[in-house]
C-alpha cells in the first residue's frame, strides 16, 4: 500500500507541474514577458553561429579539460533542469573521449522562474570550485533529485571539499552571485533561449543533443 500510494502521489505532482507550468506560459505570454525555457530534445544542425564565441572564454579555467583545448564546448545549463541533466553523462563521456582536445565551460543560466533551486545550485558548484576541481561534485549534482541546503553541503563532503566552514561561508557570497548574473547577462546578450544550450567553436545547438550529434559536430571543427 505505501508503494502505491507514493506512484499515486507521484502521479499527481507530476500533473499539478505540468498545469502550473502551462499556466506560467499562458500568464507569460499575455503580459509579454519574455519565457526562458527547457528544451528535451536537440537539434543535429546548429540554429546559428556565435563569431565572439572565444571572447567567452576568456581568463575562464574550463570546468573539465585542458585551457588550450582546441574545441570549446560552452554550456548554458541549469543543475536543476531536466533536459540537461538527462545530456549530461553523454556530454561528459564525450570531453572524455576527447579531453586532451575538448574542453568543457559550463555558464550558469538558472531557470529560476520554474526551478527555486537553480541559483542555490549553481553556487555552490562555484564555491566548491573556488577549492577543488568541481568535476566531481558537478557530475554528482547533476544526479540529484531532491536539493535542499543541507543537502549540497553533504555533496560538497562527499565530493572531498577541503573547507566544509569556508564552503557554507561561500553559499551567501554576494561576489558569487555577481558571477552567476554575469553569466546570465551573457546569456542574454547571446539570445540564449532555452537550457541545454550548447555552443562548440561558435556553433550553437539548443536542446539536450546526443552524443552522436557532439561527434558530428566535432568533426565538423577538425
Amino acid at each position: 500500500m505505501p508503494s502505491r500510494y507514493a506512484e499515486i502521489r507521484a502521479r499527481v505532482e507530476a500533473h499539478l507541474d505540468m498545469v502550473m507550468t502551462l499556466a506560467v506560459l499562458i500568464v507569460c505570454g499575455l503580459l509579454g514577458v519574455r519565457m526562458y525555457r527547457e528544451r528535451p530534445n536537440g537539434i543535429s544542425e546548429p540554429v546559428r553561429r556565435v563569431t565572439n564565441w572565444s571572447e567567452l572564454i576568456l581568463g575562464r579555467t574550463p570546468d573539465i579539460g585542458a585551457s588550450r583545448a582546441r574545441v570549446a564546448v560552452i554550456e548554458f545549463s541549469d543543475y536543476t533542469c531536466p533536459f540537461c541533466r538527462a545530456m549530461e553523462p553523454g556530454l561528459e563521456q564525450f570531453v572524455s573521449r576527447h579531453r586532451s582536445d575538448v574542453a568543457l565551460y559550463r555558464f550558469d543560466f538558472p531557470l529560476e522562474a520554474t526551478h527555486p533551486m537553480a541559483r542555490i545550485s549553481a553556487t555552490a558548484a562555484r564555491c566548491f570550485a573556488k577549492q577543488s576541481k568541481p568535476e566531481v561534485f558537478e557530475h554528482l549534482l547533476f544526479q540529484q533529485k531532491e536539493i535542499t541546503s543541507p543537502a549540497l553541503v553533504k555533496l560538497a563532503r562527499i565530493s572531498g571539499i577541503p573547507s566544509h566552514t569556508l564552503f557554507r561561508d561561500c553559499l551567501t557570497s554576494v561576489d558569487v552571485t555577481r558571477d552567476i548574473d554575469k553569466d546570465i547577462e551573457t546569456g542574454r546578450r547571446l539570445n540564449i533561449r532555452a537550457t541545454p544550450t550548447l555552443i562548440i567553436n561558435g556553433r550553437a545547438f539548443e536542446g539536450a543533443v546526443s552524443q552522436s550529434v557532439l561527434e558530428t559536430a566535432y568533426r565538423n571543427v577538425r
